[in-house]
Parts: C-alpha cells; structure tokens; sequence
C-alpha cells in the first residue's frame, strides 16, 4: 500500500513541507473559526444551569399534582349547596336582609332572572342571577350596604348603579343597583 505522499512523489524534505503547511492551516483554521466560539461556554453552562432549576421546578409542581387534587376536592365539596330553584329566593332574601340590617331602605325590588336564559356569556361552572331594586338611603347607609355586599359569601356583586339626591330632602340618596349572584352548576 502507498501513501497519500508516495501518490504525490514528494521528497522527504517536501512531505515536511507539506506536513507543515497542513498544521499551520489547521491551527488558522481553528484560530479563526473554533476558539472563537470557547467565549460562549459560559453563556452555554448558565442557559444549563437555568434549563435545570426549570426542571427541578416543574419536577417539584408535578410533585405536588395529588395534594392539590385532594384539596381541589374538598374546596369543592365545601361550595354552594344551593339548589337552582332555591336560588333566585335565597338571592332575594339575602339582598333584603342586608338591606335591612344596614338601614337601606327598599323602594322596588324586581324579581330575579337568570342570565343563562337571556343568552349571556356566564361562567362555565356558575349561573348568575340578575335583580334589580330601587333604594333610598343616606351616604353611608349606601356605602355600607355595598361593603357588606361584596363581603358577604353568597358572590353577590352590582352590575349597574345609578345615583341621584332626592329632591326634598337633599340629605338622602335614590339609586337604582342592578345585583348578580353568582352560584355554582351542578
């Protein structure tokens, strides 16, 4: 068998030349194209070192899958009981309590109606419940009416309101308050 240098008849002083000239390409090569690149093996360790407390942490979420179906059940369990034909009366009673315990007083309550039947856009897991009312109270009567609305744990919240000072008195107020309640689907 003959080598790559019998095949070009070269003199031993000529293959040296030839060697020589191979390496020094070799090493302007890698000068020029591949130790440039060694300046990003750090950058190239920290994207690692991310990629790997990434990991760790959706290991760690994935972990944890079990417990928090447990406590998405009994989250569950613990919600509204409420039947969907008690519904619009516990809706009404309630507004008519709180009402009452913050000395608002209820000039027109209109009965309550269901989103799902007029075609709204509701919650996948809820049916809301519309009521209407005209009240007339003083300032802080009102604020307190509207506080103990949004604290209470039946999800009532107001759509719309609308407020005018009554025209005798002046230190009373006249609104009317369009109330959801939300309730969930069974």
């Amino acid at each position: 068998m003959s080598s790559f240098f019998d095949q070009l008849n070269l003199r031993p002083q000529e293959r040296r030349l030839v060697v020589g000239l191979l390496l020094v390409f070799f090493f302007i090569i890698n000068f020029w194209l591949i130790w440039p690149q060694f300046k990003e093996w750090d950058k190239v360790k920290e994207d690692l070192r991310k990629a790997q407390a990434r990991l760790d942490k959706y290991e760690a979420e994935i972990a944890q899958v079990s417990s928090r179906k447990q406590k998405l059940e009994s989250l569950e369990a613990q919600g509204s009981d409420v039947l969907p034909a008690e519904q619009a009366f516990q809706f009404s009673r309630t507004v008519q309590m709180l009402a009452q315990r913050n000395k608002v007083t209820i000039s027109t309550l209109g009965s309550p109606t269901s989103s799902r039947g007029m075609g709204a856009n509701t919650n996948a897991f809820f049916d809301e419940q519309n009521i209407s009312m005209t009240v007339i109270s003083g300032e802080a009567e009102l604020v307190n009416l509207l506080v103990a609305l949004a604290s209470d744990s039946s999800l009532i919240r107001v759509r719309d309101l609308t407020l005018r000072a009554e025209r005798p008195k002046q230190q009373q107020l006249s609104g009317t308050l369009k109330l959801v309640a939300s309730y969930q689907k069974k």
